[in-house]
């Protein structure tokens, strides 16, 4: 077996280069010839050495392999002599001088003999449990088995064996072999062969999507691009502007082009990529999400005669397939650093071929404001003088938002003629699978303008009182179109601004349009702090004590802090990749103030699972929230208090959204449901018979007792529920704390693993009768 780095003449190696790609990993392949994996000993040499691998066996008619072989075999064995090498280096009579001599040498007694050498070798290697290299060291197979340069014809016999051979693998990997002939070893069949590779390789990615990748894959190498003329052509290089209605990019191509083609790259290297604080660029709900609003694009565009081209490459890569000299490829300028670097580096990629990128201005495109409407609402159109408070920027502009958002305000064109365009390795779009997560949402511009019309009509209109609820459908959720342009915030605000009564101005407009200009005040403000948004130090460059704890991430992330609150909503998150804004306030306030993690954790993590994830709004807040970003006076009353969580605990839905989260609460009273823990604390048992379950929460002391304050002791009932043989999990009313303590101490001084005596046990129940009588007549005689 030899790995196709140094066997270069091997066609694994191009199978190999195409599933790195495919997988974006180093991934071990090794290549055997014919010779060596035909061998009766190869699959459980192989499944010793690596029993999680996947076999690819290519095959093709015995008579073309032998052949084939023959003369290699022959042509090195003339080579060796040619070289001096001596007879003790090559095999008596070898090669045989005819083809039917090998195929005949190949069956005979001696080389039987050889091969049942080979066998037994291969038993103590197995038995030895030493692994493959074993077969090199204390267990030698036969040196006339051995790779080149001598011994292969004498696999003719089994070469041919397909069925025999193939069975033997499936006996030790069995589902995980995929038969393919050499004739699908072609540019257009080997993505076909790939895939169905992939889908018998284990652990592969949950979140990679086959059939976009693979399709890519396969088409890469393809055929070579005619000879188009593509210098006059006009390409628009989509990335949060997909939508037909209101897309003055889209305008601006059809000035210059009756064909322009739309371009999307969805850099699947760059995607799959783990950051340095352990998320994914962009987790599954976010990538179907992306790929739905991309499908819809896509559809939208074929039905009046237009092309959507979307690459599974980066930008830089990708774009120079669409353009010649002279061509032209128009782009949405966008803030922040990773944003202007990959526009760099598609200008440069650009520049070898004569074309000019030309940056727009995100004004009436993706940003409500650019420079000339902030000089018209007075404020100044340098963004490093940009207002770092709130007010100062709402206050100004909200008296001409209705003149603002008519800008860029376009139909959607009727008819498009899609260009004649080369080859290109196009990425076939198909949804992310989440079957084990809770999808709700729809992506596309279809889906935003149906959710808009329905909200304009039932939700509006409530919003200021129900904006901040936990569950139900309380908000516009028109974010994650907006995040990705499949709805205009110009065309947002019209719509909402058209709803406001004319007698009277209505709490409920007002307060949405509020917290929309939030989403213009982060990207303006993402502009004048540049990088230190992402940096520790925040945009202010204050030094804090972060600290950065894998166990204490690992429980924030996956909602297991023990303060449900905060668990119910990370739940929510990772399970529909939506978060209200409320849940988004108590989760961050836990992790930067109780857990004092670096900040970034929570916003990369955001950044990761959120749908409507905006790089502005998502780093700007998490900033604010951390404290090294620039606050107003009311922000910074609520942090480091308690504020909202007093919001989530005074609404009516809170304990069922809790229930709806954390199933394992399921059995606890309401009162407990903030704080778990309070049922717990005088639950110490000494004894198996009355095992307790100490609730294990991360909250600090002054935050578990402010969640406490918000149950009635005085009202709160009493409740037993038994979780299987011999377990039972009590909530007291009260215990004196002499008693609380006298169980605690006998609890410390017993062996987990002694059983109780028959006296402890009817002390114990004697004390928790006497102390609480309530309790037991609540229990019943049973106990």
């Amino acid at each position: 077996m030899v790995h196709p780095g140094a066997y270069r003449m091997c066609f694994p190696l191009k199978i190999t280069m195409w599933w790195k790609k495919l997988w974006r990993k180093e991934v071990p392949v090794f290549d055997g010839c014919a010779s060596h994996l035909s061998a009766p000993w190869a699959p459980a040499l192989i499944w010793s050495a690596c029993p999680q691998a996947a076999q690819l066996i290519f095959v093709r008619p015995p008579e073309q392999q032998h052949r084939s072989w023959w003369r290699l075999e022959t042509g090195a064995m003339a080579w060796g002599r040619s070289m001096g090498m001596g007879e003790d280096f090559l095999l008596e009579d070898y090669p045989p001088k005819t083809l039917l001599e090998a195929v005949q040498s190949s069956r005979s007694e001696r080389v039987q003999a050889l091969y049942q050498r080979g066998e037994e070798a291969a038993q103590k290697v197995l038995e030895s449990g030493t692994g493959f290299c074993a077969a090199l060291n204390s267990y030698r197979l036969p040196e006339e088995l051995l790779p080149f340069p001598g011994g292969q014809l004498m696999a003719f016999a089994r070469m041919g064996n397909y069925a025999e051979n193939v069975r033997r693998y499936q006996r030790f990997f069995r589902q995980k072999v995929v038969l393919a002939e050499t004739s699908e070893l072609t540019q257009s069949k080997i993505g076909a062969v790939v895939g169905r590779l992939a889908k018998v390789v284990p652990n592969l990615p949950p979140s990679m999507n086959l059939n976009v990748n693979l399709k890519s894959i396969g088409r890469r190498w393809g055929k070579p691009q005619s000879a188009l003329d593509l210098s006059g052509s006009v390409v628009v290089w989509l990335r949060h502007e997909l939508r037909l209605r209101d897309n003055p990019l889209l305008q601006r191509a059809l000035e210059l082009s009756p064909k322009p083609v739309l371009a999307y790259c969805w850099d699947t290297e760059f995607h799959a990529k783990v950051t340095p604080f352990g998320s994914p660029k962009a987790g599954p709900l976010r990538q179907r999400f992306i790929e739905e609003c991309l499908l819809d694009l896509k559809q939208n565009l074929e039905k009046i005669g237009g092309r959507l081209v979307v690459f599974a490459q980066s930008p830089q890569e990708a774009l120079p397939l669409l353009v010649a000299e002279g061509a032209t490829v128009l782009v949405t300028g966008l803030h922040c650093p990773e944003e202007r670097l990959a526009e760099q580096k598609v200008r440069e990629a650009l520049a070898l071929k004569g074309v000019k990128l030309e940056v727009f201005d995100p004004a009436g495109i993706t940003d409500l404001l650019g420079p000339a409407e902030l000089q018209h609402v007075g404020l100044p159109d340098d963004p490093m003088e940009f207002p770092e408070n709130f007010q100062e920027f709402y206050l100004p502009t909200r008296p001409f938002l209705l003149d603002l958002c008519q800008a860029g305000l376009h139909p959607a064109p009727q008819l498009l003629s899609a260009p004649e365009l080369p080859e290109l390795p196009e990425m076939e779009l198909a949804v992310t699978p989440c079957e084990d997560y809770t999808y709700e949402f729809q992506g596309g511009e279809s889906a935003a303008w149906e959710r808009l019309t329905i909200w304009l009509s039932n939700g509006l209109h409530g919003y200021k009182h129900s904006f901040r609820n936990l569950a139900g459908d309380c908000s516009s959720r028109l974010s994650a179109h907006l995040a990705y342009g499949c709805l205009s915030v110009q065309r947002l605000l019209l719509e909402v601004l058209g709803q406001m009564p004319k007698d009277s101005p209505s709490v409920h407009v007002e307060h949405f349009i509020y917290e929309l200009c939030w989403r213009e005040f982060f990207r303006k403000l993402a502009v004048r702090w540049g990088p230190r948004l992402f940096q520790v130090q925040g945009p202010l460059q204050l030094q804090k004590p972060w600290i950065r704890n894998a166990e204490l991430e690992r429980r924030w992330k996956s909602g297991a802090t023990g303060v449900p609150l905060v668990d119910a909503a990370m739940r929510e998150l990772q399970q529909t990749g939506y978060m209200g804004n409320l849940s988004r306030q108590i989760t961050a306030a836990f992790l930067v103030e109780e857990l004092q993690l670096d900040w970034r954790v929570g916003a990369d993590w955001f950044e990761a699972h959120l749908l409507d994830y905006d790089v502005h709004s998502n780093w700007g807040q998490w900033a604010r929230s951390a404290g090294v970003a620039p606050v107003n006076d009311a922000k910074k009353e609520r942090m480091g208090s308690y504020r909202y969580y007093d919001l989530a605990m005074q609404q009516k839905g809170a304990k069922q959204y809790i229930r709806n989260w954390v199933p394992e609460l399921d059995e606890f009273l309401d009162e407990d449901l903030f704080a778990p823990w309070r049922a717990f604390t005088l639950m110490a048992s000494p004894v198996r018979a009355f095992h307790v379950r100490i609730h294990d929460t991360l909250a600090s002391h002054a935050l578990q007792r402010h969640l406490e304050s918000h149950g009635n002791k005085s009202d709160r009932k009493v409740k037993a529920t038994r979780r299987g043989p011999r377990t039972f999990f009590f909530a007291f009313t009260a215990l004196s704390e002499e008693l609380k303590y006298r169980l605690l101490a006998l609890n410390e001084s017993t062996p987990a693993e002694a059983e109780p005596s028959k006296e402890d046990l009817e002390q114990i129940a004697a004390e928790y009768r006497e102390a609480n009588q309530d309790l037991f007549q609540l229990l019943g005689p049973g106990l």
